[in-house]
């Protein structure tokens, strides 16, 4: 597998600060001027490629906040997950480049979450480009390259196919 190389990502743009101070942002213990990331995903099979992730997108936040989707809403999306999704609230939480973890139940849900948690960037891989650019009026939005070589569906078809696990990157 070849290795992944690292990302430079430029610093949020500043945003103005709120007249009032979102709740969710309390709650995470941002402080003013500190910048809150968020992303989401399945994490089924957690691998190299998700905390490379987290570890990019936290080099240039303070507080990383990683939702989660559900089983219903893995279902409601056509996807089987391996693991349940209360397995990987735990792996994800685990990772010590996520701050915060919740559950995503619905594609309605980013925007409530943005404001909920005052987000001032929302991080997504590159194969969901353009998807999510309507959140630019709320945060800043983008999309980083996916890490070469390694993904869930990847992983699964060698354990269904029964071939040996590559060495890691």
């Amino acid at each position: 597998m070849p290795s992944a190389q690292p990302i430079a990502l430029a610093p949020p743009t500043a945003r103005p600060a709120p007249a009032r101070v979102a709740p969710g942002r309390r709650a995470l213990g941002a402080r003013p001027g500190e910048v809150v990331a968020i992303t989401y995903g399945t994490y089924d099979l957690l691998h190299v490629g998700h905390v490379r992730l987290f570890e990019r997108i936290k080099r240039h936040a303070d507080r990383l906040i990683v939702a989660v989707s559900t089983d219903r809403f893995n279902a409601l999306k056509g996807k089987t997950s391996v693991v349940p999704f209360a397995d990987r609230l735990e792996l994800v939480r685990a990772c010590r480049h996520v701050d915060h973890t919740i559950a995503e139940d619905g594609w309605d849900q980013k925007e409530r979450d943005i404001a909920h948690y005052g987000v001032d960037l929302f991080v997504m891989g590159d194969d969901w480009a353009g998807r999510f650019d309507h959140l630019a009026a709320l945060c800043e939005v983008r999309y980083l390259p996916r890490t070469d070589g390694v993904s869930s569906s990847a992983l699964k078809q060698i354990v269904r196919d029964g071939l040996p696990l590559p060495a890691s990157a």
